[in-house]
């Protein structure tokens, strides 16, 4: 009986993520910055510390995300600065972003109609191509930088 050496398998290696998904990401960087230090400089006057949209309570700037009004990171509203604002970890992550009382701050700050069309353009689905998040990247890297005082 002769005995037949099988050779292994290559284990499936990883692909890396595709351009888009890295176009993506990074637009989502550049989008979060924007939106906590704006949110920080709107509520506190610092750049290191915010205060949370829904539980009001201060964080400093690490500790702060960029939270959606509505929830599911849909492409439509997915990089609306109308939408997103500071908002602490606990509310955002374990609270899945308090959305009753985000709700009432969003109508308290812009109006019932103002949200429910807003709510309504949630729905509408969106196709963003890598070129889509690139100019999202370049336009919110140049807001950044007139918040800081770069431009």
């Amino acid at each position: 009986m002769k005995w037949y050496k099988f050779k292994r398998k290559k284990p499936i290696s990883k692909t890396g993520k595709s351009p888009k998904d890295k176009a993506k990401a990074r637009a989502w960087r550049m989008f979060s910055d924007y939106i906590r230090l704006r949110d920080c400089l709107f509520t506190t006057g610092t750049s290191y510390e915010c205060a949370c949209v829904t539980c009001g309570r201060r964080k400093p700037y690490a500790e702060i995300d960029a939270g959606h009004f509505i929830p599911g990171r849909r492409n439509a509203v997915l990089f609306c600065d109308f939408g997103t604002n500071g908002q602490c970890r606990h509310c955002n992550r374990y609270l899945d972003g308090d959305y009753a009382k985000y709700k009432s701050v969003m109508v308290s700050r812009h109006g019932a109609e103002r949200i429910e069309n807003y709510e309504i353009l949630a729905k509408v689905p969106k196709y963003m191509s890598e070129t889509d998040f690139n100019n999202v990247h370049n336009y919110y890297k140049a807001e950044l930088a007139k918040l800081r005082g770069g431009a």
